[in-house]
């Protein structure tokens, strides 16, 4: 599974995001480019503590056993609930974004 911390991963991922354009069809959701971007970036949040997640208590019963699901080496599954702090909506700068 590709790691932002690798080097030739990470340079891969800026050069898909560098592709994109503010046209760039979704290829699993609803959400435009801009918007994909700021969904995108929020774990990254989470991770540096700019962005506090509230637990609730099906995330206290299960959030170890998703916690492992998630981090594992396989790629998500396609129609997995979204984080509700995760949920991009409204008018975004494409350019910001991808900034």
């Amino acid at each position: 599974m590709p790691s932002i911390f690798d080097p030739e991963d990470n340079r891969a991922l800026l050069a898909r995001v560098e592709r994109l354009t503010p046209e760039s069809r979704a290829l699993w959701g609803k959400m435009n480019a801009a918007q994909m971007l700021a969904h995108s970036r929020q774990p990254l949040r989470v991770a540096t503590g700019e962005l506090a997640l509230k637990r609730d208590l099906i995330g206290i019963l299960f959030g170890k056993l998703a916690k492992k699901k998630l981090a594992g080496p396989k790629p998500f599954d396609r129609g997995l609930p979204t984080a509700p702090a995760f949920v991009v909506r409204g008018t975004r700068d494409f350019a910001v974004e991808r900034a």
